[in-house]
C-alpha cells in the first residue's frame, strides 16, 4: 500500500512513468497498473472523516471489499449510506417483489 501511495504522489507531482520507475525501482507494468486503479471514497459529513482506498475496478466484489475496509476503519457502519454510483453495486432489479 505504501508503494501505491508513493507512486500516486510522484505522479501528481508531475513525474513521468519512466521517472517513477527510476525512483521506486518498480517495473513499468507495475507502475502502469497502479496508475490505472479506481479510487473508492467515503465521507462522514458530520465528523469530517474521509476514507479513500485504491481498488482494481468498480465491479461488485471490489466495491464490497472496499466497503468492508471502510467499516473496519471507522469501527462500524452508519445508519444510512448514499451511493452516487449505485450501478456498480446493483446487478439486477427485482421490480415485482414487495419490500
Amino acid at each position: 500500500m505504501e508503494q501505491l501511495k508513493r507512486v500516486l504522489t510522484l505522479y501528481k507531482e508531475g513525474q513521468s512513468i519512466k521517472g517513477i520507475v527510476r525512483l521506486t525501482g518498480l517495473s513499468r507494468n507495475t507502475v502502469r497498473s497502479y496508475l490505472s486503479r479506481e479510487v473508492f471514497v467515503a465521507t462522514l459529513p458530520y465528523s469530517g472523516l474521509i476514507f479513500c482506498e485504491a481498488v482494481r475496478s468498480q465491479k461488485t466484489p471490489d466495491m464490497l471489499e472496499a466497503t468492508n475496509e471502510m467499516a473496519t476503519y471507522i469501527g462500524g457502519v452508519t445508519h444510512n449510506a448514499i451511493c452516487d454510483k449505485r450501478s456498480t453495486m446493483i446487478t439486477s432489479v427485482l421490480r415485482y417483489i414487495p419490500v
